[in-house]
């Protein structure tokens, strides 16, 4: 789904707010986003069963992230039944303003296996990282590598606007979301690497790094 700073630009460029919507290869759109209700996204309930699961496949409560799975009714040639995603979102609990009656799911968070686990259980997604960094223009994109239980080092693509002043803000909005208790180290670089399957990967875990 589409980040904050990349709707902030498009809205800056052609001046309207995109709109988004959810879908992949396998099972085509699963939700699209509310032009009444920016953030909640209509699950296309009639053509689809999509639910959020823990990590034993049980369902969590409306408003618990966990894992999307769905289930296509159309997909009659080659049924997919709970199919796993990897995606990890939110059902709402509620239904939206507009008055459509399909259920409402939250902007997917990021994929279960870049999520990064900290001391105290804390987890942390590319949406949370991404918080930290979408309100500087001076940086062109970012990738947090995970060195230690609780060390992260983010590498980042810069624009020449970038000032020691910049960093010091980075870290102060850093420690601001994640808390004193992460040690965050701020390393510019040219290129962000892609992932050994060429795509682009926001998140690296500990043991992805160590295997690396």
């Amino acid at each position: 789904t589409t980040s904050e700073r990349c709707r902030r630009l498009v809205q800056e460029a052609f001046g309207v707010r995109p709109l988004d919507v959810y879908a992949t290869m396998e099972t085509g759109p699963l939700a699209w986003e509310c032009p009444e209700s920016p953030g909640d996204y209509h699950l296309n309930d009639d053509v689809q069963l999509l639910e959020i699961v823990d990590d034993r496949g049980r369902r969590v409560p409306d408003g618990e992230t966990g894992e999307v799975v769905i289930t296509p009714l159309t997909a009659l040639a080659h049924p997919l039944f709970r199919y796993r995603l990897g995606d990890l979102a939110a059902r709402r609990t509620y239904r939206c303003r507009c008055g459509r009656g399909l259920a409402l799911m939250g902007q997917v968070e990021g994929r279960i296996t870049e999520i990064i686990r900290i001391g105290g259980g804390r987890a942390l997604n590319s949406a949370l990282l991404g918080a930290c960094f979408s309100d500087y223009k001076e940086i062109r994109r970012w990738q947090a590598h995970q060195t230690g239980p609780d060390t992260l080092r983010i590498l980042l693509m810069t624009t020449p606007a970038w000032t020691e002043q910049t960093r010091d803000a980075v870290l102060a909005t850093t420690r601001g979301l994640l808390g004193d208790g992460l040690r965050v180290d701020l390393v510019r670089v040219e290129e962000v690497p892609l992932a050994p399957n060429g795509k682009f990967q926001t998140m690296v875990p500990l043991a992805q790094e160590t295997a690396g």
